[in-house]
């Protein structure tokens, strides 16, 4: 942490807003994956497009001044990375 004090409460919400991120990218990376199958490409690249926001939102939480601990800062500039390698994937393999 940055040394700020910040309630218990706080720092609980402000977790569960980036863990339900995480969970809409991951649903939007599903979503992306099965809609060029189904003839929908453009879905695809909605999603994609959304996820992207998402990980742009999730930056700014984890940019300083933050109040995460570093652990949290390190898992979500890991997911960050996992999520971009998966959307790289998915728009070569839909040709989005």
């Amino acid at each position: 942490m940055n040394g700020r004090k910040v309630p218990n409460e706080s720092l609980q919400l402000h977790g569960e807003a980036i863990r339900t991120q995480e969970m809409i990218a991951q649903a939007l990376c599903a979503l992306a994956q099965t809609a060029p199958h189904d003839g929908t490409a453009v879905k695809a690249t909605q999603a994609l497009t959304s996820v992207q926001r998402i990980i742009d939102e999730i930056v700014v939480h984890i940019s300083p001044p933050n109040i995460l601990s570093e652990n949290a800062v390190r898992e979500l500039r890991e997911f960050i990375t996992d999520l971009q390698q998966k959307t790289r994937g998915i728009q070569t393999a839909a040709g989005v």
